[in-house]
């Protein structure tokens, strides 16, 4: 019996020993340490601590420190992006020190191409992948286009305005065509087309040449820019706000007016002997009068952007939401742009068998735009015209209560500008929603079957209103128009994947099925007679024009790709598609578009393999064929170009009566481009430099051209496939980063060179001629596409001041005989001077930091184009015009006066009855130019400063963006369009909307 209980008191004695041993493992604890970089010792900000099978955490604050509570049995797991992750058992240690080493696979981050995704290693094509902190160390803007320009090789980003909202002009290594160019195709989160705004992007790609473009078919024919946006990263739920304030001012570049006193002086001399007839017309006392019109028409404006997310995920699903609003007003008064985007996304994974993501995001913008004529007016108006009345009201020149005597205007064009922008209403409005589904069924672990969908609906409107107490509505009493544009569009794509192993090869591919519909309405109506007051079309009494139109367009595609990959240092790559687009004949419709690029990882080879100076050296060669159904040349009146079209609103005695409208081409094709690229990536002393140098010729066959047709015929244009053009260029980027203890530096450059060439126009014609206002540019077989064509300017007669340009003498059999100067300008021959397109751009960033303190710089540069100065022909117009304004002269700009001056402007007349400011390349100017594009210093605030607000992290910044441009240019802004336009050629400046100086403060904060 006593032994019984003697066992029993055992048991209890061990029972309570373990207990109490177990105690311990099981009461909280608080750990904490730093997280330390293995690759220089630097600490780690937001590494993500995550106790193991749960779901809470922490992160590293700005130094690095952290402080979690946890019982001695857990697991710690420590992760950092680029950095190998680590598990740690908690014990007894109260007070760690983590070293995460640097992942040296960083050679295998996925790059997502968009129907499919590959490692570094296995990209055998031209693509570059930007990161968030690369996007964002940019200008403050409601395009991301625009924060892209200097950050690419191979991409030329031109400001063609610097109105609120407005997009810029993007193109890839060149123009794609001539009257079918197009900018690249947006891919977003795989799906072609969508929503998203700039500070929701996390990385961007760029899709360069055939190889990379090819499974995009003639969607890609431009290149193709791979969006991926924010998703979670960590099991502990992010919150997010970022707000930023800019306070914008008109930059004006070399471009100036004069004054009351100066234009009086200059006016003066114009009228020569002439004083009586001068001073009747311009009384002594408007010298001293000096209206600042540009200060009246332009202001400092306000930028705002605020921006709210949710990130988080737990074992099976993922979540985003975001809004952002931005509110941008405009330099130029009465413009400004708003918009408000919401957006979410949720991923769910079930299970390693399936999964499904689906994407929604709504936009809404509107704007308010301004009318040419003010734009113009804003410079053109004499500054000894006051818009106003004594009393503050602006003057309508057409008022009945205006009084000539009292308030005598001198301006060409009798029109009160700011009473106008009071008056009258330009609006825009547009509502946009997309619907994206993504499932994907894991059949085997080799085979995978993957839907995707996207549904999209849009509304656009806009409206005019010219009151009838206003310069443009008073002849027609009052106008209003309303032109309203809604409709919808469904893309569905299916995928069947494969990836095997098989030793030393690894074989991946997918086949795949696309097909989508598009479907838009139009309505419009002119409107005029409108009672006072009222600006709505009910309350016109004449409807002046009315226009519908229903249009849908339908396309289908079929796709496939073939990877391989050879001891992990031999990847190639086969792609095919093939494209049906309704714009062609049945004959025509459909075309197949191969590709293939090869790539060998040199590093990896036994002789470079344990080098301690190169990291990585790759090269790859690729060649394809893209296509280009010119869908977005094609006007709405003749969307279907093979067909004949009838407008069919005329009348005939009173019957319904059709006018032919165009001329259909049944025998009209696709554009196709044959791409050859070879490429060289190198890193080189542990990872620190990163260089990657590519070399492309691009041919573009079958060039969809909209050809002049004789005048006798009745319709002056026809769609044909004719000409030939080539790009072929060089592109270098350099990236170094290298840390010094606590200072980091982080630089990048990249240079572009594109050579442009016209190979054919038709059998038998070698050029063609572009012409707007009377300027024109010639497409000639061995020039440059865009090359301007007008009399050649020899500058200015020293004895008389005559202006001077070159007359081309030829005999009878049109050879050239000589060239001789005349001072007559209907002598002058008119000739290819230079080409508009840019041959090189590029840009250099810079980012230093120290601790928590960051600056970084980003200059941009673009040149070898030549700009044809339109505005001159107005303002610089040697007394042609005396009702406007004139430009003060530039540095280095000299006017004739006497016999001997060396001067580059003529004698100043009356009328300029010589024609010196007719079309010449007197206007012609360089479009070189480096610009300081952004600086911006950055400071992460010290936790402890904020930590009683649970605050993860928060930084502040300041900036300025277009600080200052360097350039020779006499106008507002050397980035002019480079879009071949109905009212504007490539390369023309036209009283441009400039881009603003921007001075930004920013606050980002993570809780």
């Amino acid at each position: 019996m006593y032994k019984i209980r003697f066992l029993e008191m055992g048991r209890l004695i061990i029972v309570v020993l373990l207990v109490g041993l177990s105690l311990p493992a099981f009461s909280q604890q608080v750990i904490k340490g730093t997280v330390m970089s293995g690759d220089d010792n630097t600490t780690l900000p937001g590494v993500t601590i995550i106790k193991k099978g749960t779901g809470s955490g922490t992160t590293t604050d700005f130094d690095g420190n952290f402080s979690i509570e946890a019982s001695a049995n857990e697991t710690l797991v420590f992760s950092y992006v680029g950095y190998m992750s680590q598990e740690k058992v908690v014990g007894d240690h109260m007070n760690w020190t983590i070293t995460l080493e640097v992942d040296v696979s960083a050679l295998e981050e996925v790059i997502v191409t968009g129907y499919s995704q590959k490692t570094k290693s296995e990209i055998s094509a031209s693509v570059v992948t930007l990161n968030s902190k690369d996007i964002q160390s940019s200008v403050t803007s409601s395009n991301l286009g625009s924060m892209l320009q200097g950050k690419i090789a191979g991409m030329t980003v031109n400001s063609a305005s610097g109105a609120p909202g407005a997009a810029p002009d993007i193109r890839i290594r060149g123009i794609t065509s001539i009257n079918a160019d197009k900018p690249p195709l947006f891919v977003i989160d795989g799906m072609i087309g969508g929503n998203y705004v700039p500070t929701n992007v996390e990385t961007v790609t760029v899709l360069k040449d055939a190889a990379a473009i090819g499974l995009y078919g003639s969607r890609g024919a431009a290149g193709v820019v791979i969006i991926t946006t924010k998703k979670s990263k960590s099991a502990i739920p992010e919150f997010s706000l970022s707000s930023r304030m800019a306070l914008k001012e008109a930059t004006r570049g070399n471009f100036s007016m004069m004054d009351g006193e100066t234009l009086y002086d200059t006016q003066e001399k114009m009228w020569g002997d002439d004083r009586i007839g001068f001073l009747k017309l311009r009384p002594q006392d408007l010298r001293d009068q000096n209206f600042d019109w540009l200060d009246a028409g332009f202001q400092k404006a306000l930028l705002q952007n605020y921006t709210f997310s949710v990130l988080g995920q737990t074992e099976k699903l993922k979540y985003v939401f975001d809004v952002d609003y931005f509110d941008e007003e405009g330099t130029f008064r009465k413009t400004d742009y708003e918009r408000l985007n919401l957006h979410t996304n949720i991923g769910y994974s079930g299970s390693e068998i399936f999964s499904i993501n689906t994407d929604v995001n709504v936009q809404y913008s509107k704007s308010n735009f301004e009318h040419y004529s003010w734009f113009e007016d804003a410079y053109w108006s004499l500054p000894w015209d006051n818009p106003y009345y004594e009393d503050g009201r602006t003057i309508f020149l057409n008022g009945s209560d205006y009084d000539p005597v009292a308030y005598p205007w001198y301006g060409q064009f009798r029109r009160n500008f700011l009473h106008s922008q009071e008056s009258n209403k330009l609006s825009s409005s547009d509502l946009n929603t997309f619907w994206s589904t993504r499932m994907v069924l894991n059949i085997t672990n080799w085979l995978s079957v993957e839907t995707r969908t996207r549904l999209n609906s849009f509304n656009s409107r806009t409206d005019t209103y010219y009151s009838n107490n206003s310069h443009e509505g008073v002849a027609n009493n009052g106008e209003i128009t309303v032109r309203q544009s809604e409709g919808y569009g469904a893309l569905s794509t299916h995928i069947i994947r494969a990836s095997q192993d098989f030793g030393n090869h690894h074989i991946a591919g997918f086949i795949a099925h696309e097909g989508d519909i598009y479907n838009t309405q139009n309505i419009g109506v002119d409107a005029w007679n409108l009672s006072p007051g009222i600006e709505v079309l009910s309350g016109a009494s004449t409807k002046q024009f009315i226009e519908g139109r229903e249009f849908t367009s339908r396309g289908i595609s079929y796709m496939g790709e073939l990877t391989h990959g050879f001891k992990d240092k031999f990847f190639s790559t086969v792609v095919y598609r093939i494209d049906g687009s309704s714009n062609f004949a049945s004959d025509k419709k459909y075309a197949a578009f191969p590709a293939a690029s090869f790539a060998w990882v040199v590093s990896k080879e036994s002789f470079l393999q344990n080098s301690s100076f190169v990291d990585l050296l790759k090269l790859r060669i690729s060649y394809g064929l893209v296509g280009n159904d010119g869908s977005s040349a094609f006007d709405e009146m003749n969307e279907f170009p093979f067909l004949a079209t009838y407008n069919i609103s005329g009348q005939y005695n009173g019957q319904p009566a059709a006018s032919p409208l165009s001329a259909g081409n049944d025998k009209l094709g696709w554009e196709t481009t044959t791409m050859l690229n070879l490429g060289m990536d190198m890193s080189i002393i542990r990872r620190d430099l990163f260089m990657s140098i590519d070399v492309y010729n691009k041919n573009v066959d079958d060039m969809l051209f909209n050809r002049q047709l004789a005048f006798s015929g009745g319709i002056e244009r026809r769609w044909e496939n004719i000409g030939s053009m080539n790009n072929k260029g060089v592109e270098i980027a350099l990236n170094y980063q290298k840390s010094f203890g606590e200072f980091r530096y982080e630089g990048s450059f990249n240079l572009s060179y594109n050579k442009n060439e016209i190979t054919k126009i038709t059998d038998t014609e070698d050029e063609q001629i572009l012409s707007v206002n009377g300027v024109q540019q010639i497409n000639k077989v061995g020039q440059e596409a865009f090359t301007w064509y007008m009399p050649k300017w020899l500058g200015v007669n020293s004895d008389n001041g005559a202006p001077m340009w070159e007359e081309i003498v030829y005999d009878n059999s049109g050879n050239e005989v000589e060239r001789r100067v005349t001072s007559v300008y209907s002598e002058a021959t008119f000739q290819p001077i230079s080409s508009a397109l840019p041959k090189f751009s590029g840009g250099f960033t810079n980012r230093f930091s120290y601790k928590g303190l960051s600056l970084s710089v980003l200059l941009t540069y673009q040149g070898g184009n030549k700009i044809y100065h339109s505005t001159r022909e107005f303002v610089d117009a040697d007394g042609a015009n005396t009702g406007i304004n004139f430009m003060n002269l530039i540095d280095g700009w000299s006017r004739w006066e006497k016999p001997g001056d060396q001067a580059t402007h003529p004698v100043l007349e009356r009328g300029d009855t010589d024609g010196s400011h007719f079309t010449s390349s007197r206007y012609i100017e360089d479009g070189d130019y480096v610009r300081i594009r952004n600086i911006t210093l950055s400071y992460n605030l010290p936790k402890a400063a904020f930590a009683w607000a649970k605050i993860r992290s928060a930084n502040l910044s300041v900036g300025v963006d277009n600080l200052h441009t360097f350039t020779e240019f006499s106008g507002v802004d050397a980035d002019v369009n480079m879009t071949n336009l109905s009212y504007a050629l490539p390369g023309m400046a036209y009283n441009k909307y400039p881009i603003s100086k921007q001075y930004i403060v920013g606050l980002n904060i993570k809780f």
